[in-house]
């Protein structure tokens, strides 16, 4: 949905486009590891039942715990950074250039930090998926690693949640446009309720207690919560396929008014429409008002929200007549 509604405007594939593209071959890949652990490692049996009837899925499960671990943070990491390039091309402000960078780095360092923890945790390497005895003779303590890896995710949701509203806000548009505009960027932060939602699940749990049955869930949002990531990042590019829909369901309204519009894509505009002339004639001395729209738009289906190089330009036309009465139906010949 994404690249198509890319397809819809005139601007190039960027790096936030091909940064969704690895974050899906990346859930991909977490899913289909997932999936098959169910069979490999008895996800969701009971340690004791696995250690007694297949005693080797224990082995696969610490395995398949040790690519987990690290492949998750280049889940979450993908869609995320994607969010942030996004941001940073929409608000040419200063401040959202330094604070969309410091963001980036907590999420590129947080993932190379947990990647290098979590593969050094223990020595020899195949410690990670000896016996529980072993591992905690040759292993830290992976709980608390799993648990706060998770916690930058969470602070750098809230400031990307927080980070367009005050600048929405000050925008001089209608009120309607306002709520929309939050509303779009709301879906941006749709992670926090899951990230938050997966810090208490490894809170309440611990992950080496009945480790193939725990699991479950812990996997479950490990799956999810860069799954909603994705769906994020690709739900803020949609608005030129919402227009090509809207515009597709409304095409049967028609109006006397004339409309206009100025667009940077193709140098082509999206018209936006204007009142109605009503009456059939036109009296002497009367005036006609009209108004009409030019926008810049950025390519990305967001037009005219944004100062700099981003340009709303509303212009009233006004029309007067001297002559006798005409009935509208003559100025059409």
């Amino acid at each position: 949905m994404r690249f198509y509604s890319r397809t819809l405007t005139a601007r190039p594939y960027s790096a936030d486009d091909w940064l969704v593209l690895a974050s899906l071959f990346s859930q991909f890949v977490m899913a289909a590891s997932i999936l098959a652990s169910v069979k490999v490692a008895a996800i969701g049996h009971h340690a004791d039942y696995v250690v007694e009837t297949n005693p080797g899925a224990i082995t696969k499960f610490f395995q398949f715990l040790v690519f987990w671990s690290a492949w998750y943070l280049a889940t979450f990491s993908f869609p995320k950074l994607a969010i942030c390039l996004l941001y940073r091309r929409l608000f040419p402000q200063r401040a959202v250039f330094i604070i969309m960078w410091l963001t980036a780095v907590i999420l590129i360092g947080t993932a190379i930090a947990g990647l290098v923890t979590d593969l050094a945790a223990c020595m020899p390497f195949d410690a990670h998926w000896a016996p529980l005895e072993v591992q905690k003779a040759q292993c830290i303590d992976k709980e608390p690693l799993f648990l706060w890896v998770n916690f930058p995710n969470i602070v750098t949701d809230v400031v990307m949640l927080i980070l367009p509203l005050p600048i929405v806000w000050k925008l001089q548009t209608p009120f309607q446009l306002k709520v929309a505009l939050t509303a779009t960027f709301l879906i941006g932060s749709m992670g926090l309720v899951a990230s938050i939602l997966r810090f208490r699940s490894f809170a309440d749990s611990n992950s080496f207690i009945d480790v193939t049955y725990t699991a479950v869930e812990l996997l479950i949002w490990t799956l999810v919560e860069p799954g909603i990531y994705l769906i994020s990042a690709c739900l803020l590019m949609s608005r030129p396929l919402l227009d090509k829909f809207s515009q597709k369901f409304s095409s049967g309204k028609h109006r006397q008014a004339g409309t206009y519009a100025s667009s940077s894509s193709r140098g082509l505009g999206r018209s936006a429409e204007n009142g109605d002339v009503h009456g059939s004639t036109i009296a002497l001395g009367s005036k006609i008002t009209t108004e009409g729209e030019f926008r810049q738009n950025s390519g990305d289906g967001y037009s005219s929200a944004f100062p700099s190089n981003n340009i709303v330009i509303t212009t009233h036309i006004n029309q007067s007549w001297d002559g006798p009465s005409v009935p509208l139906s003559d100025l059409s010949r």
